[in-house]
């Protein structure tokens, strides 16, 4: 169970801090009311909700509040833009758009800072009219925009008590588009503080799987017929090579030039990878529970999943992530189920 826990750690979300959740403050037609919250006692707030919406339009960041309410469209966000309802139908995946909120703030004196995760696949974020990140470029077609995921935080003063957030956000390269994930606002260091502590738990889990996988692999180095020891080794490896290609992608911090086709390459193998040496050593410790169509089957999807990753392009390969889910998910349970079979 040891084993699946820091499994788990490795592709779960990171927390969002000292946030008091009862009573946060939520965005509502593109504005959050932030007068009567405490940065400093209480942490950050994410700001979920209702943001202004305007697909197909990237909007002058120096010109957004002189906008007609009765062209407001809202989306709620975190959340795809797919199905978001335009005049030509649904958004699709692809395209560009527009996401704008105003906070109301008490405090002007103090430092500001936005914690800002990858969207799918591009973005700029202004702050009343000033860029304060961005990933990649988010253009009008495919030929324009360079995607990128990276999470930054950024930091800002606004002598203004509206805060005006607005983000362009491109995609023509995922299946999925739009502001996948949330934005954080807070004091400076609050914000700074909560990306350090996702940092340093990446990290940590990294630098704890990458010494568990060198020891197992150790012991087969001596003991060749130490199966379980080869594939739980190689399992650790893997895990710990996506504890720095998510969450925080702490690996393009470590290369700022890191492509991005092989970023997400290395993201999807790895899990197709973690995954077939999981079933491995599970076998190697129990090979007469698990029948050898099941083996079979695994192993050659996974074959051709990695195959399919590594010669065509994400937009591509993405659509393996559902179907490759469900045999991820079918193998943990089969896995845990000869486990508890076996303990009693």
């Amino acid at each position: 169970m040891g084993l699946l826990a820091a499994a788990g750690l490795a592709f779960g979300p990171i927390g969002t801090g000292g946030a008091t959740w009862t009573a946060v403050p939520k965005v509502s037609e593109g504005a959050v009311h932030l007068e009567e919250w405490d940065f400093v006692a209480h942490g950050p707030v994410v700001l979920r909700g209702q943001w202004e919406f305007y697909p197909s339009v990237f909007l002058d960041p120096t010109e957004a509040r002189t906008l007609d309410k009765a062209q407001r469209n809202f989306i709620n966000a975190p959340a795809l833009w797919n199905t978001f309802g335009t005049q030509n139908g649904a958004m699709g995946a692809y395209g560009y758009g527009t996401y704008r909120l105003v906070a109301h703030i008490k405090d002007t004196s103090l430092k500001y800072g936005l914690k800002i995760p990858d969207f799918a696949t591009s973005y700029k974020a202004f702050v009343n009219g000033q860029e304060i990140a961005s990933n990649g470029f988010p253009g009008t077609s495919r030929a324009q925009t360079r995607p990128e995921w990276r999470p930054l935080a950024a930091t800002f003063r606004t002598g203004s008590p509206e805060m005006e957030i607005l983000v362009h956000v491109a995609n023509f390269s995922h299946i999925k588009g739009g502001m996948w994930e949330p934005i954080s606002i807070g004091t400076a260091e609050g914000i700074l503080r909560q990306r350090d502590l996702a940092v340093a738990l990446s990290v940590f889990v990294f630098g704890s799987l990458f010494v568990m996988g060198l020891h197992h692999l150790a012991i087969f180095a001596m003991q060749r017929d130490d199966l379980p020891s080869l594939f739980l080794g190689l399992f650790c490896a893997v895990i710990s090579l996506r504890a720095l290609i998510t969450g925080e992608v702490f690996l393009a911090t470590l290369i700022p030039n890191l492509d991005f086709e092989l970023l997400a390459k290395l993201e999807y193998g790895s899990g197709c990878l973690a995954m077939a040496a999981f079933l491995a050593f599970m076998v190697a410790l129990f090979p007469r529970d698990f029948p050898r169509p099941l083996l079979i089957f695994v192993y050659v999807s996974t074959l051709c999943a990695v195959l399919v990753i590594g010669a065509t392009h994400l937009k591509d390969y993405a659509l393996l992530l559902r179907p490759f889910q469900i045999i991820l998910a079918a193998v943990f349970i089969y896995g845990f189920i000869v486990v508890v079979k076996r303990a009693y």
